[in-house]
């Protein structure tokens, strides 16, 4: 009872900290939307924080026990499997929390998420078909070997079910229950690596399978809660306005997954293995730290903007917060990198430099995700601004890539990201202001949302 009180104690001294903060920076009084913000905020950053600290262990475990060679192998077929995921889900489950989480309508809930699940069960079953008739083609284009390939095909299945079933929380906004189910996802993970290490199975494979025991069961834990949200129903109207969303987010995916895994397969190309696993240590490091925040704050932040018509006062609250950001993100992510890559062990060195590349490319990677989410929440023209943001951030990052890793190495590839972000950051502050400050104070933004056409035809 008395660590019960301590907690709460605790988190109630954080939420009105947060709260001061809020009213320091904006000089407003805090709404109650906000105060339902920040609290599921909370929520979600307890549930994730646990997770994270196993899967903390998790990843330095398999980095040093397995050395920075089988670790990179590990790499390559997460990012291959990363790369098979998106045309499997095509968007719909971003599609499905946006749609879903506009209004508490059970039908409309049930519709959607319904509507969502038969698309999905399509893309997947259409796409295993196709990878595993023409493996040996598409490994090659991968650089794996076909027996890679085939692990990566069944992690992406795996992920998938984990991802569309917690996603159909967040759609739900059943933020609390989504807590708990994520904070377990980490010691599920870690349990079964620390069993194939005391049975001495030392392989890349055995973080493989890891991560197919703790999405498998994290996937069957989180189906019996939304149940009631399932149906054998398809609207059309629904599947119209959810392929089309979807169609700018797959793609935007693509774009994202390009950008945030390509590195690996380029130094793969280029350099050694061992790179790899050194790079992986580094982007563990820093930026899947900053990917951490950013998933607690998407995670509350997508459902609750999603009920905004007007994007207006959001991005201008976002823009007075970014100066925050990077003065105080590349300090703190420099001083994560060096406790986590003395941690690794002896074959991931601190580099001054590229962990400071690292952290300007984890700064402008929180930048651009804020920019995202609020576009997401803004329906179909949102989408199309997000859309060519990031495939701007994915050509830029390729292009720069091929002509730097080949002459400065790790070093390249960060310089690559950062710019990659910049460019992307710059285009959509140009599509969200095209008569700069002006057009943005007159409410500009606003109309990303009243123009989808297409969404009115919707079932509310």
């Amino acid at each position: 009872m008395l660590n019960t009180d301590l907690l709460n104690i605790v988190y109630k001294t954080n939420q009105n900290f947060v709260l001061a903060i809020y009213k320091k920076i904006y000089n407003v009084e805090v709404s109650e939307d906000i105060k339902r913000f920040i609290i599921n905020i909370k929520y979600v950053s307890i549930g994730i924080i646990i997770s994270t600290f196993f899967s903390f262990l998790f990843n330095i475990l398999s980095g040093r026990i397995f050395g920075p060679s089988e670790y990179g192998k590990f790499g390559l077929i997460q990012s291959t499997a990363m790369f098979l995921q998106i045309p499997m889900t095509f968007g719909i489950p971003t599609a499905m929390v946006k749609y879903a989480s506009e209004k508490e309508d059970i039908y409309r809930q049930k519709t959607v998420i319904s509507t969502s699940y038969m698309l999905v069960i399509i893309c997947v079953l259409f796409f295993t078909i196709i990878y595993t008739v023409y493996s040996k083609q598409i490994s090659e284009r991968f650089s794996v070997s076909e027996d890679s390939f085939k692990l990566a095909i069944i992690l992406a299945l795996f992920s998938i079910f984990s991802l569309v079933t917690t996603n159909t929380l967040r759609s739900v906004n059943e933020i609390k229950k989504y807590s708990k189910i994520k904070s377990i996802y980490g010691l599920l993970e870690l349990l079964p690596l620390i069993l194939f290490i005391y049975l001495t199975y030392i392989s890349h494979t055995s973080i493989i399978y890891s991560i197919l025991i703790s999405n498998a069961i994290l996937g069957l834990l989180t189906l019996p809660i939304i149940t009631k949200y399932i149906a054998f129903k398809f609207e059309l109207t629904w599947a119209k306005i959810l392929m089309i969303f979807s169609l700018y987010t797959a793609i935007s995916d693509v774009s994202y997954i390009i950008y945030t895994n390509i590195d690996q397969l380029l130094i793969n190309k280029y350099m050694l293995i061992e790179n790899v696993g050194i790079y992986n240590a580094y982007l563990y490091s820093s930026i899947n730290v900053v990917t951490i925040i950013i998933g607690i704050i998407s995670t509350v932040f997508l459902p609750a903007v999603s009920k905004y018509k007007d994007k207006t006062s959001i991005f201008k609250r976002l823009h007075k917060l970014i100066p925050y950001i990077i003065v105080l993100g590349i300090p703190f992510i420099l001083i994560i990198e060096f406790i986590i890559l003395k941690i690794y062990g002896k074959g991931y060195p601190f580099n001054f430099l590229l962990a400071f590349l690292f952290g300007t490319a984890s700064v402008m990677s929180i930048w651009y995700a804020l920019y995202a989410s609020i576009l997401t929440s803004a329906g179909i023209r949102g989408a199309k601004i997000n859309f060519i943001g990031t495939i701007t951030i994915a050509i830029v990052n390729i292009i720069l890539d091929i002509c730097l890793i080949p002459k400065l190495g790790l070093d390249g590839t960060m310089i690559a990201t950062t710019f990659g972000y910049c460019c992307g950051i710059g285009i959509v502050w140009l599509c969200i202001n095209p008569l700069k400050i002006t057009n943005y104070i007159n409410g500009s933004v606003a109309k990303i949302h009243s123009k989808d056409s297409l969404e009115k035809g919707g079932k509310q």
